[in-house]
């Protein structure tokens, strides 16, 4: 069968922490998820499989379109987040239109949340949830053998993760599925998409892209949505075996995608001494939990190539901290930047302004614990109370919420849907303070002759540039 996997275009997306134009001068990085089931099948049977990345390709509807006839796909699988939830719903009804005996398929972090009011939606055929390289191939391979109706749901009530609609129209959802092994899944492909597309604005100009080493998280942080706590890792062999592939293929420069990359620090030790015995020249980059950082650990990873550790800082004080369940101090985040630049790398944090019971007084708290930081860069969020985060949950529960605003939205996604935790200050008011944390953050001195000695070509300014235009034009939103 022919099989098309997507990435829907960026267009009619929520923008709820950062604006759409200041995301898209952050960088764009390859659709793992998407390119671990492409490779999956291409190894384990002769379906016809496409990536189409309508993301970094800035492709409009009409461009999609074009593809659909060219390509004409038997199966269409779509990568769903919440906020994307409209543009998937576009593609979907286009392609009903264009090749109405297309079967469509939703996977992602949506189908998660929101898998029966996923597959629902008229034009979805079903929907998969969890890890899908087995799952969606074990589903094409059944849509291909053309079973009558009967035996094919009863084939399908067997494959782990698929929703679907059964004839009498009760949904039928199977678990999560999971690949406990992670050794055991070939390299993702990068070949299906054009590598020169993808690029981190905090990184330099080099052909770059990402990696997972791991999958879920084993934290329980209230603000985050994490579909899966049960964590997994891959070996430091299997992980470096990876990295020298992808360097003898070009890649200057890696960005491990993991949800956070250093949750067992001597799993990552390992890896530096790994990549340090076989001389592995690529640069690389992780999302990292403060608390892991040792010493050690930071001074492995700069000898390792590692050239920049991003961290979610999110608060300044060991109270919201630990309101926030992140089970980490004041402290552990000052010895973990110390440490970052102690050994050369570049450090990033993450903050959260405006969680549950704040005010504009501890916003205040929060930027100036930034700005005493030797960070390189920040980057600073509006509080959103995302669907499957416990804070929602319990704002549902108290009634701060009155009704289920994400379940509303999941079922009729509106395109002028908004939703902060508006308790003690306007929402008007937490977007121009965050505006405001941007620019003093990032018009200092130090952070202006940083960022211009990171120039090293054209193309460097040019993001830089593009970049700094969007921070200066940072405005607060419209209530509308």
């Amino acid at each position: 069968m022919k099989v098309l996997l997507m990435v829907t275009p960026p267009e009619n997306v929520l923008e709820l922490e950062i604006s759409d134009e200041m995301a898209r001068h952050t960088g764009f990085f390859p659709p793992l998820g998407l390119l671990y089931l492409a490779t999956y099948m291409k190894h384990n049977s002769k379906h016809d499989v496409l990536v189409v990345d309508g993301e970094s390709e800035q492709l409009s509807l009409k461009a999609i379109e074009q593809r659909l006839l060219k390509i004409q796909p038997d199966v269409l699988g779509i990568t769903a987040f919440t906020h994307t939830l409209r543009s998937v719903l576009d593609a979907i009804k286009l392609a009903k239109r264009v090749l109405p005996d297309c079967k469509i398929v939703l996977g992602g972090p949506h189908i998660a949340l929101y898998p029966v009011e996923s597959v629902e939606f008229e034009d979805v055929d079903y929907c998969d949830m969890g890890e899908g390289e087995r799952s969606f191939l074990e589903l094409v391979n059944l849509l291909e053998k053309k079973l009558p109706l009967e035996a094919h749901e009863q084939e399908l009530v067997k494959i782990e993760g698929i929703v679907f609609k059964k004839a009498d129209g009760r949904v039928h959802k199977n678990g999560f599925a999971r690949i406990p092994e992670l050794d055991a899944l070939p390299f993702p492909d990068r070949g299906f998409v054009d590598k020169s597309s993808y690029f981190c604005i905090l990184g330099k100009n080099r052909l770059m892209t990402t990696v997972m080493s791991s999958r879920g998280c084993p934290f329980q942080c209230t603000f985050c949505n994490t579909p899966d706590h049960t964590y997994r890792y891959r070996s430091p062999i299997n992980v470096v075996n990876e990295m020298e592939m992808l360097a003898k293929d070009g890649i200057e420069e890696i960005f491990f995608f993991d949800d956070l990359f250093n949750i067992n620090s001597q799993r990552v030790i390992e890896i530096c001494d790994e990549i340090l015995r076989r001389n592995v020249k690529v640069k690389w980059a992780f999302r990292g939990r403060v608390r892991g950082i040792t010493d050690e650990l930071a001074k492995k990873c700069a000898m390792a190539g590692c050239e920049r550790i991003q961290y979610g800082i999110e608060k300044g004080t060991d109270k919201m901290l630990k309101k926030l369940n992140k089970n980490v101090t004041v402290t552990d985040v000052v010895n973990a930047v110390k440490l970052t630049k102690k050994y050369g790398m570049m450090a990033v944090g993450n903050f959260l302004l405006f969680t549950p019971g704040e005010d504009e007084k501890d916003a205040e708290e929060d930027i100036r614990f930034a700005l005493s930081l030797p960070l390189d860069h920040a980057e600073f969020n509006v509080f959103i109370p995302y669907p499957g985060t416990r804070i929602y949950s319990d704002g549902l529960r108290s009634g701060f919420f009155e009704r289920d605003y994400w379940a509303e939205f999941a079922r009729n996604p509106d395109p002028d849907f908004q939703l902060v935790w508006e308790e003690k200050v306007k929402k008007e008011k937490m977007y121009q303070i965050n505006a405001m944390a941007h620019k003093r953050f990032y018009l200092r001195p130090r952070i202006v002759f940083n960022e211009l000695m990171r120039i090293s070509s054209w193309k460097d300014f040019t993001r830089i540039a593009n970049g700094a235009k969007v921070i200066l034009n940072l405005g607060f939103r419209s209530s509308n």
